[in-house]
């Protein structure tokens, strides 16, 4: 007969102890500890497997990139790299009620015309999984619902049949019947996710594992789940919950820091192919002007807008949306110092449109040039584009991804660009005025 002993298990790292402590020396989180109950004689949890597996020379493993498994949802499969590949285990993380069961719905959907699909719906009753699919158009007999939250029973339902593809949702909702805790500490979701891992790596199925966000924004349980699963999506929304922007945070089958972006409807999920501002339905205005930024392997054309106005209570006040107001006050000094602006008498109200926050510094110059085109209250025309990064010297530094900055400007119609001096297109016939600048004194000239 099995003993039980009482451990401290960290929340957010999952380290081990055999007493409380208040700091975690693994992760230095304070008062993480929770007291769970284990037991000490524990079954093993190995497959057996029918055949012995021996190594093999790597020359004898076949994989090709057109034996990719396509989803159907074109962006997340650009995201994928080209689909999903047999065997990956992918993590989609995300705040409640952000859409992951409807993205998950949807790719059952589309993937139970390649096999069958095993849906372990741990957290809802078959009858709402039901009315959520009639709204998404799901009418196929190859998705298989299994509302179940132990462990044992659901790696047991994988093993005895032959499906192609298992979704998960969610982990935080199931328990191993060998641990004492409740579904969702972190000894569960780490056994869980091993698990079921450790089964589909056996088995060769594509399996989707649904996890939560803590309140930190943080993948709710231990990081041994981030290392243990071959891909890792998190889904977001924009500052004005307008759309859903999936990124891949780990992928070991293709690149990361891709994104794929999204509305949310009652249909599910629907492709967002164009969020670039379409400059012709604008008019030439007071400190706006337009420039790309790039999110992932994505260009996005935005529009930077500043409002410059004298400052009513001898403290000017900086106010911006969708970009760090640290970024804002470090522009304003630049131009304060090299250009002898006197922002330091005017409020400045910074606005990045589409709803994105940007992270980047390719807008340094965009927001250079709307505040000199507001404070000299000056329209700036809507074929121009600018972008570059400042530095604290005044200078104009270099972005990445040159190209794929310009391309996206052509196809929405701008004819001028301020660039910087570094930047060089390896693109022929762009077809597109570019203006070099090396400092913030160049840019006064194009005002």
């Amino acid at each position: 007969m099995s003993k039980n002993r009482t451990i401290f298990v960290c929340q957010v790292c999952g380290y081990e102890s055999s007493k409380w402590l208040g700091k975690c020396p693994e992760c230095g989180e304070w008062n993480t500890f929770v007291e769970e109950e284990i037991e000490i004689e524990k079954k093993s949890r190995k497959i057996v497997l029918v055949e012995k597996p021996i190594p093999k020379r790597i020359s004898e493993i076949s994989f090709y990139e057109s034996s990719r498994i396509e989803t159907g949802l074109k962006q997340f499969d650009a995201m994928m790299n080209g689909g999903v590949v047999k065997g990956q285990v992918i993590l989609v993380a995300g705040e409640p009620g952000i859409g992951k069961s409807t993205l998950m719905l949807q790719i059952a959907k589309n993937l139970s015309k390649l096999g069958k699909v095993l849906y372990v719906n741990s957290e809802e009753s078959n009858e709402q999984i039901k009315i959520r699919s009639q709204r998404i158009g799901i009418k196929d007999e190859n998705i298989f619902l299994f509302p179940e939250m132990n462990l044992e029973k659901i790696v047991d339902v994988i093993l005895s049949d032959e499906y192609d593809f298992v979704i998960v949702d969610s982990i935080q909702n199931i328990y191993s019947e060998k641990f004492l805790s409740s579904a969702g500490s972190v000894t569960q979701v780490r056994e869980v996710s091993s698990r079921i891992t450790e089964v589909a790596k056996y088995k060769d199925i594509t399996t989707f594992l649904v996890g939560h966000i803590n309140k930190e924004g943080m993948i709710a349980g231990p990081k041994t789940i981030e290392h243990v699963v071959d891909t890792i999506v998190v889904i977001d929304k924009d500052n004005k919950g307008n759309y859903r922007i999936l990124r891949t945070l780990k992928n070991r089958f293709g690149p990361t820091n891709t994104i794929a972006i999204y509305n949310l409807t009652s249909y599910g999920l629907e492709d967002v192919v164009d969020l670039s501002i379409s400059n012709t339905l604008n008019a030439n205005l007071v400190g706006s002007v337009l420039c790309p930024v790039v999110e992932g392997f994505r260009s996005i054309v935005v529009e930077v807008q500043s409002l410059v106005n004298p400052t009513q209570f001898g403290f000017a006040k900086r106010t911006s949306d969708g970009i760090d107001v640290n970024r804002l006050y470090m522009i304003s000094a630049i131009l304060d110092k090299y250009l002898n602006t006197k922002l330091s008498m005017y409020d400045i109200y910074l606005n990045i449109t589409t709803g994105f926050d940007v992270k980047e510094t390719s807008t340094d110059l965009a927001i250079a040039f709307s505040i000199l085109s507001s404070l000299r209250n000056k329209e700036v025309s809507r074929d121009i584009a600018v972008f570059g990064e400042l530095g604290l010297g005044g200078e104009v530094r270099p972005v990445p991804w040159f190209d794929l900055r310009v391309l996206e400007l052509k196809r929405i119609g701008v004819k001028k660009v301020i660039i910087p001096a570094g930047n060089k297109p390896s693109t022929e016939n762009l077809e597109l005025e570019l203006y070099e600048v090396e400092n913030v004194y160049d840019l006064l000239s194009y005002i």
